[in-house]
């Protein structure tokens, strides 16, 4: 008799007809489709992850992408759509939908390293100060930087408040932003893009600091 597997986080069912992992010469290597489906699952149904990253307590799995053949059919199908190799891109949920907390096909997308980091290095914060802000000791100033697609990054300058620094770094984040949306080939993902874009813009203008990207 066939031996049943345990659900994997709970949840996931691999149903694969073929092998997903690999070993050669004591490295073990997994099926990038299998690999970004256990990342995911462990995301949404890992109490150690989500201990560990707290931004990650809301998230969930649509119940279609439990089972990993599934999962792997709307992969081949979105690599078909764009004539991409997943291998060399990364997948992503809130690109297209800004805090959107669920994986499934509706708002998940694969985006480049480049894009993936440049919007995610946006979410880190230096302490309690702004985004893109920094408190140099030795020059007693703010100063304000970005990394651009190229992963380039620009000193923005030195400045007597955080405010001042933080108003120069929306208006290069803005310029950045919209670089990197015209560069996408999912037209879902340009739009989620352009959305933080008019978000910082609209922060600028008001004179209100941008508190998420």
């Amino acid at each position: 008799m066939k031996k049943k597997h345990s659900l994997i986080y709970g949840v996931g069912i691999n149903d694969a007809n073929y092998v997903v992992k690999q070993s050669n010469n004591g490295v073990r290597t997994y099926c990038k489709y299998y690999s970004d489906w256990m990342s995911m699952l462990q995301r949404g149904y890992s109490s150690l992850w989500k201990n560990k990253y707290p931004s990650y307590k809301d998230v969930y799995v649509v119940e279609a992408w439990h089972t990993f053949s599934t999962f792997r059919e709307w992969v081949i199908s979105y690599e078909n759509r764009f004539g991409i190799d997943a291998n060399f891109y990364h997948l992503d949920k809130d690109l297209i939908l800004p805090r959107n907390t669920t994986y499934g096909p509706e708002f998940c997308a694969y985006v480049d390293s480049p894009t993936n980091k440049c919007i995610g290095i946006s979410q880190v914060k230096s302490g309690n100060l702004p985004f893109g802000v920094y408190f140099e000791r030795c020059s007693g100033k703010y100063k304000a930087q970005i990394k651009d697609y190229s992963k380039n990054q620009t000193n923005l300058g030195r400045y007597d408040t955080a405010e001042e620094a933080h108003r120069v770094w929306q208006k290069a984040k803005h310029r950045v932003l919209k670089d990197i949306a015209n560069k996408q080939f999912d037209f879902r993902v340009k739009s989620g893009i352009l959305i933080r874009v008019d978000t910082l813009m609209e922060d600028y203008k008001r004179g209100i600091e941008t508190k998420y990207i």
